[in-house]
C-alpha cells in the first residue's frame, strides 16, 4: 500500500460523511397552508472535497432548494397550534434516518423504498430556530408568551393572564369597567325585584344592552 492510499481512503470517507445530514438551519421561501409544507433554502453550504489531500483545495456550493418540506406543528388529535409562516421565517430542518415519505402517506410502518440514510431528500422542518439578531422578544420573568412579539399577545404569569398590558386580563381597564357595570346592573335588578310596584328596567354598556326590559306586577 502506497503512502497516499491511507490519505485517499480518508478523503473518500470524509466525502461520504459529508452526505450524511442530521439537522441544518433553513429559511422559508413559501408556505402552503393547505398541505402544511414549505419550500426552504438551507442556511449552510455543501462542502466539495478537492481531489488532493489539501484542505485548501476544498470548496463549497449551495444546497439545492428543498420543496414540499412538511412543517411540524405542536398538536394531537384533540388540539393543535398553528401560526402564520411565510417568506423569511427561519426553521430547523431535520433529515430522518430513512425516508419517511411513505409513512407520511399512510401513518403506518413502511419499507422506506430508498436506501439513502440521512439524505437531503425527505426532510421535515420545525419553526422557531432563529439566529441571534432575529430572536423573538422574551419575558424577563419567564412568563409564557403567545401572540405577535411586537403586537397583540397573551402573557401567562403564574396565576394571571395578561393581554398586552401590565395588568391581569380580568383587571384590564376596559374589562374591569364592564364588570363593574354588570355588577351595578345586577344590584339594581335585585333591588327592583324586591319591590311590589310595577316597573320596566333595562341597562346597557355603551350601546349594547346587557339586560332586557323586565316588567313586574303587584
Amino acid at each position: 500500500m502506497s503512502t497516499r492510499q491511507p490519505d485517499l481512503l480518508r478523503r473518500v470517507l470524509e466525502a461520504h460523511a459529508d452526505e450524511i445530514h442530521t439537522c441544518l438551519p433553513g429559511r422559508v421561501r413559501s408556505y402552503d397552508y393547505a398541505t402544511q409544507t414549505a419550500t426552504i433554502d438551507l442556511g449552510a453550504r455543501r462542502i466539495v472535497r478537492g481531489l488532493d489531500d489539501d484542505e485548501d483545495d476544498d470548496t463549497s456550493e449551495p444546497y439545492p432548494t428543498l420543496v414540499a418540506v412538511p412543517i411540524v406543528w405542536p398538536g394531537s388529535f384533540a388540539g393543535t397550534l398553528h401560526f402564520p409562516l411565510g417568506e423569511g421565517d427561519t426553521v430547523a430542518v431535520f433529515f430522518p434516518e430513512v425516508s419517511i415519505d411513505r409513512w407520511l402517506a399512510t401513518g403506518e410502518p413502511e419499507d422506506p423504498g430508498i436506501a439513502t440514510r440521512h439524505g437531503i431528500d425527505g426532510a421535515f422542518a420545525i419553526p422557531g430556530l432563529k439566529f441571534r439578531g432575529n430572536r423573538a422578544q422574551a419575558s424577563p420573568d419567564n412568563a409564557i408568551l403567545l401572540g405577535n412579539p411586537t403586537g397583540v399577545r397573551l402573557e401567562v404569569r403564574g396565576s394571571e393572564i395578561r393581554a398586552g398590558g401590565t395588568k391581569a386580563l380580568a383587571e384590564a381597564d376596559d374589562i374591569k369597567a364592564h364588570l363593574s357595570a354588570i355588577s351595578a346592573a345586577l344590584t339594581t335588578i335585585a333591588t327592583a325585584a324586591g319591590t311590589t310596584s310595577s316597573y320596566t328596567y333595562a341597562t346597557t354598556i355603551g350601546t349594547n344592552p346587557i339586560a332586557t326590559s323586565i316588567t313586574k306586577g303587584d
